[in-house]
């Protein structure tokens, strides 16, 4: 599975099926920037016409993503609707199903560096309907992950560097909870932060360290849980970065997280920094360590001011209406973060909606 400029504008597909010979079963390369039900539909089709014993991705995000999503619906025999996670509003709490079928073993080929590439959890948009459906499954998980450099170079310098600034930007945030994690969690996300921050200025160049570099540091991140750590807890700048950003780039096809994260992360830090002002010192003192002294005691607007520096001279843009996004757009997209369990799963966003609406006009 890829996407089709990978497909028709780069070698690397016919040279992975040259490689494979008959071994190759088949080709899906209709695979767009979000997982739609209908395309996973369309390659659980195919798979099930060809027989096939595996299931490789080959891109980044969408398209991993979507194969974990063929493996459920291919192995399990329920309809859809009963193997989606469901939120109850009322016990504050998700549950999922168990999806116990054995799945066909996944095998990931990065083309861009991507905190999808191995995790068990995926989510699919239901078409026409606006609906978000998501799946659990551990066996899910890739039997095997390639960083390859020709590969990884296939990506566009633009798209790289997108990818390197969302994956940047998740160490930065997880950095401030440090303190408070075990030891194995600490030493991934110091290691996903300084890989991350060595690798960020080379991504728009043709460096393929770097973007070794930056999946290694993907990975690191996604290790956080699994090994106790609890990383949409570290702070308020965090959660509410994440849930105001993914009502943006869900609703907006060409927007990148890293882009939509960098713009709210200023607004976020004046609005929020106060309740967690010790771990947002410490962020801000890691990527500015000429300024470590001053930074320990300053307050929000100054932090505000040194992250916003930061990200806009690796290549973010400053402001929300930069990328596009109207104005009129700004109480759905808060509506929207309400909604988001992963980042308020006290559901503690909802006491604090003028807080919300003032960094997204500050961001816009």
């Amino acid at each position: 599975m890829c996407g089709q400029t990978l497909a028709h504008k780069t070698p690397l597909i016919a040279d992975m099926r040259a490689l494979m010979g008959s071994r190759c079963a088949a080709v899906f390369d209709e695979a767009g920037r979000h997982s739609d039900e209908s395309v996973v539909q369309r390659i659980a089709d195919l798979a099930r016409r060809v027989h096939a014993d595996g299931l490789i991705a080959v891109g980044a995000g969408t398209v991993i993503m979507t194969v974990r999503l063929v493996a459920i619906v291919l192995a399990e025999s329920r309809p859809v609707d009963e193997l989606v996670t469901v939120y109850d509003e009322q016990a504050r709490v998700a549950r999922s199903p168990r999806l116990d079928a054995p799945k066909l073993p996944i095998i990931n080929v990065l083309t861009a560096a991507t905190n999808a590439q191995n995790r068990a959890g995926s989510a699919m948009r239901r078409d026409g309907a606006g609906r978000r459906l998501e799946m659990f499954d551990p066996k899910t998980r890739p039997s095997s992950i390639y960083w390859d450099a020709r590969a990884l170079m296939t990506a566009p310098a633009s798209l790289a560097a997108a990818t390197g600034l969302t994956t940047f930007w998740w160490s930065f945030m997880t950095l401030g909870g440090i303190a408070q994690c075990n030891p194995l969690v600490q030493a991934d996300r110091l290691h996903a932060f300084s890989l991350a921050r060595r690798a960020l200025p080379r991504m728009g160049g043709n460096d393929p360290a770097s973007r070794l570099e930056m999946c290694a540091a993907s990975f690191l991140q996604n290790r956080d849980e699994d090994a106790g750590g609890s990383p949409f807890e570290v702070h308020w700048v965090f959660r509410v970065c994440y849930a105001l950003g993914s009502g943006i780039f869900t609703s907006n096809d060409a927007l990148h997280p890293g882009h939509v994260y960098a713009c709210l992360t200023g607004p976020a830090i004046a609005n929020f920094a106060q309740r967690n002002l010790a771990e947002i010192r410490s962020m801000c003192q890691a990527i500015a360590p000429e300024h470590a002294a001053s930074l320990a005691a300053a307050e929000p607007a100054e932090l505000a001011q040194v992250a916003r520096s930061f990200l806009v001279r690796h290549g973010a843009p400053a402001r929300l209406r930069d990328l596009g996004i109207p104005r009129d757009q700004l109480i759905a997209i808060r509506e929207f973060a309400l909604r988001n369990f992963n980042a308020d799963r006290r559901r503690e966003l909802r006491h604090v909606v003028p807080l919300l609406d003032r960094t997204l006009e500050e961001a816009w």
